[in-house]
């Protein structure tokens, strides 16, 4: 015989409380910024650095003067506390970085 559940048992369905829904933070924008400087400001909006990545792929390492390229999740989104950052980090003197920084 199965039993059937009980209403004590669908009540301890999880649910979204308001102090979890104000841990979504706004992703700042760190294109066109050093990896030591986009570090810094995720983690001072309580960010991690994810995945880094260079364009072209197959730089490693990364020289600590290139830029930020792009990010993921991208700028001006939400994100919960603790969201790692995903880098694709470029060459600050090639063409994609002085047409994506001027």
């Amino acid at each position: 015989m199965t039993a059937e559940p009980t209403a004590s048992a669908a009540s301890a369905a999880p649910t979204v409380s308001a102090s979890a829904a104000s841990a979504l933070i706004t992703v700042p924008n760190s294109w066109c910024k050093t990896l030591d400087v986009a570090s810094a400001l995720f983690v001072s909006k309580g960010f991690t650095v994810g995945m880094l990545k260079s364009k072209p792929l197959g730089v490693d390492p990364i020289p600590d003067n290139w830029i930020v390229f792009s990010q993921d999740p991208q700028p001006n989104k939400s994100a919960a506390a603790g969201t790692p950052i995903n880098l694709e980090m470029v060459d600050p003197a090639s063409s994609s970085a002085t047409s994506a920084c001027s």
